[in-house]
C-alpha cells in the first residue's frame, strides 16, 4: 500500500474523490440509511470551496493504484486545531488493518503543519474506527447533539 495525497491533482481527479467520499459517507454507521450526499455537500464538509487543502486529502492506493481509503483533514478558521473530517476505506479494503496507517497520514501532516492538537467524531458503534483513534491518543469525551435550524422561510 502507498499513500498519496490530491495536493497537486487534475480537478476530474478531485471530482472523483468527492464520489469516492459521498460513497463511503453512506456506509458509516451514522449516516447508513440516509441518502447519499451530493457533490456540494462533500465538498462543503472538506471546504473545498472556502479553505482548500488537497494536500490534506489523502488516499491509500494498492498496488493496482486502486483506491483503498481516504483520510482527510479540514482547518475550522480561528481555531488552533485541525479537524479528521473522515477515514474510510473502500469495503474490500476492511480488516486489514489499513486504517491506522492511513490516520497516522494525517496525524504526521498536522503535526509537520505545526498543530499539536487533532480532533475527530467516533460514532459509538464504530468500534474499529474507536480503537484506530485509541491506539493513536485520542481522547474519548461525552458526544453531544446538534441541531440544525433549515430555511427560514
Amino acid at each position: 500500500m502507498t499513500f498519496t495525497d490530491l495536493g497537486s491533482t487534475e480537478p476530474v481527479t478531485l471530482d472523483r474523490y468527492v464520489d469516492f467520499v459521498a460513497d463511503r459517507l453512506t456506509e458509516t454507521p451514522d449516516l447508513a440509511g440516509y441518502p447519499r450526499w451530493h457533490a456540494a455537500q462533500v465538498r462543503e464538509a472538506l471546504r473545498l470551496d472556502s479553505n482548500p487543502r488537497p494536500d490534506w486529502l489523502m488516499l491509500a492506493l494498492g498496488p493496482d493504484g486502486e483506491w483503498l481509503g481516504t483520510t482527510a483533514m479540514v482547518r475550522f478558521r480561528h481555531q488552533p486545531f485541525v479537524y479528521n473530517e473522515l477515514t474510510a476505506l473502500h469495503p474490500c479494503a476492511r480488516g486489514r488493518g489499513l486504517a491506522l496507517p492511513l490516520k497516522l497520514q494525517a496525524v504526521q501532516r498536522a503535526q509537520a503543519g505545526g498543530f499539536t492538537t487533532m480532533r475527530t467524531n467516533n460514532h459509538s458503534l464504530n468500534a474499529p474506527m474507536l480503537a484506530v483513534n485509541r491506539r493513536l491518543g485520542f481522547r474519548q469525551l461525552a458526544g453531544r447533539f446538534e441541531l440544525h435550524l433549515g430555511e427560514l422561510r
